[in-house]
């Protein structure tokens, strides 16, 4: 197609989808045309589906867009192909076919897409607004953290809730609560099974706080069903199964453990599957003064935020089992002590 008959073409669709795409930002529907026409254009084609859907635009519309501009491409190559051999002829009009298939492929996922969205946006809704009532009708509401992996739980009495404002009763373990997180602000409330609400703090006026939810997001955590707790320092451990590789533990439960490996390592075992879900390890480390010798299966291994991770669920005998949650137990409570000795978050000084 000439660059004048493609210019032509595209001056008869644009009114056509104009009014077939109302709302619709001009320069996404010119956009729009240029891809159905196997042109190029700045915007993506699954960006322009969005922004059509995003404008409340039924996909129904967008694939009867696509399908004006398929009819008008279509004509121009009944009239511009008559000369060629039927091969050929055949090959351009089977190549202009998978073009609008996939294009209607794009249109269709997208949909999907927003829908699965939208669903997920009333479900999330409908969950606050059932958890708001449950608290007011409670008339208390518990907020955690988590500090070195171990969870912080404070309940608060609870003076008001409206829109995304929370107002609660001033405790003074709040200090113990929000002093577990970054940024000394952010704390979490569990609600459904498997959903938590973000909640920030904002103020201290005399004997009331004021948080305001910020979001809304799986809760992956809190279905642990160990108290997990993250190590001071790296603890070195050796795993004995195909071969021996020595790691690094990052965190632990009387039950499990997570460890950290080297790149080179992390690299070679999981691009060469050396190591597998499922696979047995005997794990050799030190427990504060304790040896620890205690078979293990791979639960999980894999990289997560640049590290190379594993997870171990481990099958130890009562003696060492006694000896690690011993462990477990002194370090926890250093880490609660630590955690009281931080004192109150500036915000929360009245």
């Amino acid at each position: 197609m000439s660059l004048i008959e493609k210019k032509a073409l595209i001056s008869k669709l644009l009114p056509i989808l104009g009014k077939q795409l109302p709302n619709c930002n001009s320069k996404y529907i010119d956009a729009f045309i240029q891809h159905a026409l196997s042109g190029s254009a700045e915007t993506t084609f699954n960006d322009i589906v969005r922004h059509f859907l995003g404008k409340g635009i039924h996909a129904g519309h967008v694939l009867t867009s696509l399908l004006q501009c398929e009819q008008g491409n279509i004509q121009y190559l009944l009239l511009n192909t008559k000369e060629l051999t039927i091969s050929k002829q055949a090959a351009i009009f089977s190549d202009c076919v998978k073009h609008y298939n996939n294009l209607q492929s794009i249109i269709l996922e997208e949909a999907e897409a927003t829908w699965v969205s939208h669903l997920e946006t009333e479900k999330k809704s409908r969950i606050l607004a059932e958890s708001k009532t449950i608290w007011l009708r409670q008339k208390y509401i518990e907020l955690h953290n988590y500090f070195h992996e171990i969870p912080v739980r404070v309940k608060f009495k609870l003076l008001d809730v409206e829109d995304n404002v929370i107002l609660v009763a001033f405790s003074e373990e709040a200090g113990m609560l929000f002093s577990a997180s970054e940024d000394s602000k952010t704390a979490y409330i569990s609600i459904g099974d498997d959903m938590r609400l973000m909640v920030r703090g904002i103020e201290r006026k005399g004997d009331k706080l004021r948080l305001i939810i910020e979001n809304i997001e799986a809760d992956l955590m809190s279905r642990r069903k160990h108290v997990r707790v993250a190590v001071p320092k790296p603890v070195p451990i050796t795993l004995h199964g195909k071969k021996e590789y020595r790691a690094h533990v990052r965190d632990m439960s009387d039950l499990g453990m997570g460890i950290f490996l080297s790149k080179g390592l992390g690299i070679r075992l999981i691009e060469a599957s050396e190591l597998n879900v499922g696979d047995k390890v005997q794990c050799c480390w030190s427990a504060g003064e304790v040896e620890l010798n205690t078979p293990a299966i791979v639960c999980w291994i894999k990289k997560v935020r640049g590290e190379y991770r594993a997870g171990l669920a481990m099958k130890s005998d009562n003696k060492t089992h006694h000896d690690l949650q011993h462990f477990l137990m002194e370090y926890q409570r250093g880490v609660v002590g630590r955690l009281r000795g931080l004192g109150l978050p500036s915000w929360l000084n009245n």
